[in-house]
């Protein structure tokens, strides 16, 4: 009996751990190969960015989409988003109070009840 239990740890130690020891690595190594694959790809897509980026035209086209630069003789246009109204209570807070011209029933100019000459 203790004869077969020696065997038998013998056993383990010689054939299964290391068997275990070598499925595992085997299961690394497939990783680590798909992982430098991978990173190959990415690195001959990097190497093909770099090359297009010292060609002329796409310097240009950066300059003018992503930095906004124009060449020489060129005029650039800034078109701005429109700022968001305020409400009727702080745009009275931010305005002073508008005085009538002439007697105390006279009109307004209808150039000043145009909202656009408010916020100039």
């Amino acid at each position: 009996m203790l004869l077969a239990s020696i065997v038998s740890v013998g056993v383990l130690l010689l054939f299964v751990f290391p068997t275990r020891t070598l499925v595992e690595q085997r299961h690394q190594i497939s990783a680590v190969r798909h992982q430098l694959s991978v990173l190959d790809a990415e690195s001959s897509h990097l190497r093909r960015e770099v090359a297009s980026l010292h060609q002329p035209a796409t310097i240009e086209r950066i300059a003018s989409q992503e930095l906004g630069l124009v060449k020489k003789g060129q005029k650039a246009f800034a078109v701005l988003p429109s700022p968001s109204a305020p409400t009727g209570r702080s745009r009275r807070a931010a305005r002073p109070a508008t005085r009538r011209h002439g007697s105390a029933g006279a009109r307004r100019p209808w150039w000043r009840a145009l909202e656009v000459w408010r916020d100039l």
